[in-house]
C-alpha cells in the first residue's frame, strides 16, 4: 500500500503586528482579516519556493476610512508580495 504524497506545507510566524490608532476591536477585526487573506492567497499559489527570514515587513500605505476588514486584506496582500519576492 503506497502512501500519497502530501503537498508541501507552509510555515508563516509573525511575532508582532504593530498597529497605531486602533480600538482593540478594531485591530482583532484587521488581524483576523490579516489571517484569513495571507491563508487564502497561500492557498491559492504561487507558492514561495524558499525559506526567507525578514526582521521587519511593511504592510503597505493604508487609508485611515478603511474598514478594519479591508485593512486587513490590503496588509496581506502587501506583505505576501514582499516574501515572495515582489514587493520592495
Amino acid at each position: 500500500m503506497s502512501r500519497a504524497a502530501s503537498p508541501p506545507g507552509i510555515a508563516l510566524h509573525i511575532d508582532e503586528v504593530v498597529l497605531e490608532g486602533f480600538s482593540p476591536s478594531e485591530g482583532r477585526a484587521v488581524m483576523d482579516a490579516l489571517e484569513q487573506e495571507l491563508g487564502r492567497l497561500l492557498a491559492a499559489g504561487p507558492g514561495i519556493r524558499t525559506s526567507r527570514t525578514a526582521q521587519g515587513l511593511d504592510g503597505g500605505a493604508i487609508a485611515r476610512d478603511a474598514s478594519p476588514r479591508a485593512l486587513g486584506r490590503s496588509a496581506a496582500r502587501a506583505i505576501l508580495a514582499q516574501v515572495r519576492g515582489s514587493g520592495r
